[in-house]
């Protein structure tokens, strides 16, 4: 029977390069393949080790932070990962698989192009917001709050508005691709409330194969809003102000 996973070759394939601020040439694609996977071969060790050292496997393989060292928390912390809904489960995985990193990687340098190219390039007090990864569109908005929007009118040229606007609708567009049916099932039976951690990590862990070709999906649509946010961040950089 075919791996699922397929081979190391075939994660080469998934990956792109994207440039990012300060021209940093990164490598994405392929987390989803490789990290579902490692995440598998290193539950099959972990589930013969003692509890604490479970506790430690659990936290990095699910990526947990901050991490959750009390036996008891972790355990209620799985039972409610195991109940939820299909949807919020993929989404919790995105972001465990570290599935967003393209976007930050772009948002990261679309705000250093605002900062730089619309403002003083963060020398005032008022434009000193650094970039989060965390809340990055939080971080934009309130750099675009603080902007003169008139001057931004009469820097952006129709032709140049036209184009950044046409790659918000298509960003739009991934978007909504993303929010399709998540058809697997998470764990078989209905869980025990007895289940101890090892069981309620052997749910979650089960749930990997199924969910690969979605997450695989999901992460090559990130790389696409990715690579649509580099165009606006270049339509951006091209602007001359006088």
């Amino acid at each position: 029977m075919k791996e699922i996973f397929g081979s190391y070759e075939q994660s080469l394939n998934d990956s792109k390069t994207l440039i990012g601020h300060n021209d940093i040439t990164y490598m994405v694609g392929g987390n989803a393949r490789y990290n579902l996977k490692s995440n598998m071969e290193e539950w099959k060790l972990a589930s013969k080790l003692n509890q604490n050292d479970q506790i430690k496997s659990i936290n990095q393989i699910l990526n947990i932070k901050p991490q959750i060292i009390d036996p008891d928390e972790l355990h209620i912390f799985l039972q409610e990962l195991n109940k939820l809904s299909n949807n919020e489960f993929v989404k919790f995985m995105e972001k465990s698989l570290n599935l967003y990193e393209p976007i930050q990687i772009q948002l990261r340098k679309l705000f250093y192009v605002i900062l730089d190219k619309f403002t003083d390039g963060g020398k005032d007090d008022k434009y000193h917001i650094g970039f989060c990864q965390f809340e990055p569109i939080t971080r934009i908005n309130n750099l675009l709050n603080m902007l003169d929007l008139k001057d931004l009118e009469t820097a952006v040229s129709d032709e140049q508005y036209d184009k950044i606007l046409d790659t918000v609708g298509i960003i739009k567009i991934i978007l909504g691709a993303k929010q399709g049916a998540s058809n697997f099932a998470l764990g078989g039976n209905p869980i025990d409330s007895e289940a101890d951690l090892g069981s309620l990590m052997d749910r979650i862990i089960e749930s990997h194969k199924p969910l690969f070709p979605i997450l695989n999906e999901i992460e090559k649509k990130n790389i696409e809003i990715a690579e649509k946010l580099e165009i606006i961040s270049d339509a951006l950089t091209s602007i001359n102000i006088g």
